[in-house]
C-alpha cells in the first residue's frame, strides 16, 4: 500500500523506526499507528482500525529511503537506546535478516556500499555493519 502511494504521486517513503523493527522481528512493541516519512504532501490512509500517517521530512532524512537497507537502519536507529541493555538478542535477530537469503545479500550489499551514510551516533554500528556486510554476518 505504502509503495503503492509512492508510486502514484513520485515520493520518497521510509517507515518509522519502531514499525520497522517491528516488521524485522528486532522488537515486540507494536506500533500504535503506523508513520511514514515522505518527502510529498499525503494524506492519512485508513484500514479499518489502522492509520497509516504520512509525515512530511526533509529529504536529507530520506537518505535511506528506498534502498535495501532502509528498515534495517530505521530500526536500528529507534532501537539505539536498547542496544546496551538488549545488544546480543538484537545482534542474533540480525544474523538471521542479514543471512536471510537474497533479501539478506542485498542488505548487506547495502550496508556495505553506504557504510558513510550511516549516522555517527552509534560508530559501534557503522564498524559492526561494515565487518558484517563483508563478511556475511551480523554484528
Amino acid at each position: 500500500m505504502i509503495q503503492a502511494v509512492a508510486r502514484r504521486d513520485g515520493a520518497k517513503v521510509l517507515v518509522d523506526g519502531i514499525t520497522a523493527a517491528n516488521n524485522l522481528g528486532l522488537t515486540n512493541a507494536v506500533p500504535a499507528k503506523v508513520v511514514v516519512w515522505t518527502d510529498a504532501r499525503v494524506k492519512p490512509i485508513r484500514l479499518d482500525k489502522m492509520v497509516i500517517d504520512f509525515k512530511k521530512v526533509a529529504s536529507s532524512r530520506l537518505v535511506w529511503a528506498d534502498r535495501p537497507a532502509a528498515q534495517l537502519v530505521q530500526a536500528l536507529i529507534w532501537l539505539r537506546d536498547v542496544l546496551p541493555s538488549d545488544g546480543d538478542k538484537i545482534a542474533k535477530r540480525l544474523t538471521s535478516i542479514l543471512n536471510d537469503g537474497d533479501d539478506g545479500q542485498r542488505m548487506r550489499r547495502d550496508l556495505q556500499d553506504h557504510l558513510g551514510d550511516l549516522l555517527d551516533w552509534h560508530p559501534e554500528i557503522r564498524r559492526d555493519a561494515a565487518g558484517s556486510a563483508v563478511a556475511g554476518r551480523a554484528p
